[in-house]
């Protein structure tokens, strides 16, 4: 599987121990250098780009679009910030998107998912039209999206295929997952933990026990899915995730 390097520039060892957990839960991410110093980063990039880069604003600002005019072509660059206020000036000088260190594991994972999907898609448009250029040149086969994961519990190891998947229920110390066909596996995990596996464009969480296959709702009414005529409740703090699905795929 080809992967997209990283760099992260933090100092804080807490938000470095935080983003180094959540990261992994990314198969397709790597992360190569972790840096420091600000002169020690700007020799970095100078020498081997990495196509992300995590920047912790607290140590140098807005300072920071000073560092990205100076990388010829700059990556994906995301601000690690709680200053919502600095963020437009961000944006609107080469940073592709920033992270609250303080919000939760869902957050993150639907920011990362949002980078990988783009770089996919771009690296999917240079394979057949060329270099793109909001895009960096990529070498390597374009990023391949796996239709399957594994699973342990206990000792043993399952396959699971996404699209077979119906709902993930949690019950208390593992979670519950239902397949279409009416297979039962069970996963040593949590909600959280297991989303951040899942394609994002697949599955969405309803409530604070449920996970579901997006496409398999057959119906939706109210605060209510159906899928298999079974009915979920749809908690109203999640009803955006789902609202926010129908709009992005219909």
């Amino acid at each position: 599987m080809n992967k997209l390097n990283c760099i992260l520039f933090v100092q804080d060892s807490i938000l470095e121990e935080k983003l180094i957990q959540r990261l992994h839960a990314f198969d397709s991410i790597e992360i190569t250098d972790i840096i420091k110093d600000r002169i020690e980063l700007i020799e970095k990039l100078n020498r081997t780009l990495p196509k992300l880069l995590f920047v912790d604003t607290k140590l140098i600002g807005i300072g920071a679009i000073e560092i990205l005019r100076l990388i010829p072509k700059p990556p994906f660059v995301i601000a690690l910030t709680e200053q919502v206020s600095i963020v437009p000036e961000l944006i609107d000088n080469g940073f592709f998107d920033y992270i609250n260190p303080k919000l939760g594991l869902d957050y993150f994972c639907k920011k990362i998912s949002k980078v990988l999907n783009i770089t996919h898609a771009m690296n999917n448009y240079n394979s057949v039209a060329g270099e793109h250029p909001f895009s960096y040149k990529s070498e390597k086969s374009p990023l391949k999206m796996k239709n399957h994961t594994f699973i342990k519990y206990k000792k043993s190891n399952f396959k699971l295929i996404f699209d077979d998947i119906l709902f993930i229920r949690n019950i208390g110390n593992c979670l519950r997952i239902e397949n279409y066909n009416g297979k039962i596996v069970y996963h040593n995990s949590t909600l959280k933990k297991f989303l951040c596996s899942l394609p994002n464009d697949k599955f969405v969480r309803i409530n604070k026990s449920v996970i579901v296959n997006y496409n398999r709702i057959e119906k939706f009414e109210k605060n209510i899915v159906y899928l298999k005529n079974q009915p979920f409740s749809v908690s109203r703090i999640y009803t955006m995730n789902l609202k926010d699905m129908f709009r992005r795929i219909g």
